[in-house]
């Protein structure tokens, strides 16, 4: 089974209908295993909250939703060799961790 880790814009993305929404499908179906930590989890949720004034019950169902889809894993190793985006030596260390293949981002 081919695994990933998506970067937080893909996880919005798909969340919002984007083309991204395929790879959850995708995971459903036993395709693909998308592997997330809590940071990423976590950073995903506050997203739509703070950029599309998601509601809590919406982001509350959406949590539940990634949590069962996703293989969640906790990374023992802390990065800081993206100095731009600190937040995404977090997607690296998921991947590091998780021994995702892939790393899917839109950036």
């Amino acid at each position: 089974m081919l695994s990933v880790t998506l970067d937080t814009n893909v996880y919005v993305g798909a969340l919002n209908g984007g083309m991204g929404s395929r790879l959850f499908s995708m995971a459903e179906s036993g395709a693909i295993r998308i592997d997330r930590s809590d940071a990423i989890l976590n950073e995903t949720i506050r997203m739509p909250r703070d950029k599309f004034d998601w509601d809590g019950y919406r982001l509350h169902f959406t949590r539940l939703k990634l949590a069962t889809l996703t293989n969640r894993v906790t990374p023992t190793l802390t990065l800081d060799v993206i100095k731009e985006d600190p937040p995404d030596n977090r997607i690296l260390e998921c991947a590091i961790e998780a021994g995702s293949e892939y790393i899917l981002t839109w950036d």
